[in-house]
């Protein structure tokens, strides 16, 4: 890039400052359970995290729940998960020069798509805004339901959609 500035805020070589106020980033959660997730620049599997649906007191709550947030980003994974993924974000906004879809795509999915997923990608927004104030970051829930017990929860895993 002519003329960038290639010293970040503490100096350090390498790092390009970009003034960009057009970029977006969408960011879903969703459930293999119902869907096969919706196509994105980067889709990531959070099911290795401890999954809040196995705990009876958070199993009707969702993860935009406190409880549920703070059960799932208490874990250190979850933790380093996010830094990967706000690290990854952060670099593909300054490389890439023009968005496809004018925006990028980011989506998590776990089981469900209520608890884990959607956790971590309020908790990804919320640092994204911090990292990137410049970008607009908007949030989807594909599989959030409000109710107190999802009635598709009945469905046997050979019943779920499979990644292939």
């Amino acid at each position: 890039m002519p003329g960038a500035d290639r010293r970040g805020a503490a100096g350090e070589r390498g790092a390009v400052v970009t003034a960009r106020t057009n970029a977006r980033v969408k960011l879903s959660s969703c459930g293999l359970r119902y869907q096969p997730p919706p196509v994105s620049n980067v889709t990531y599997d959070v099911r290795g995290l401890k999954n809040p649906d196995r705990v009876a007191a958070l199993r009707p709550l969702t993860g935009l729940n406190d409880e549920v947030a703070t059960y799932v980003l208490d874990q250190e994974l979850a933790q380093e998960t996010l830094d990967v993924l706000i690290a990854g974000i952060v670099l593909q906004l300054q490389c890439t020069t023009r968005l496809p879809a004018g925006e990028l795509r980011v989506t998590l999915y776990c089981t469900s798509g209520k608890h884990l997923s959607v956790a971590m990608v309020e908790e990804l927004a919320a640092q994204l805004r911090l990292a990137r104030p410049d970008v607009v970051v908007v949030t989807e829930h594909l599989n959030i339901r409000s109710d107190q017990e999802d009635p598709r929860r009945e469905i046997e895993p050979d019943q779920m959609w499979q990644p292939r």
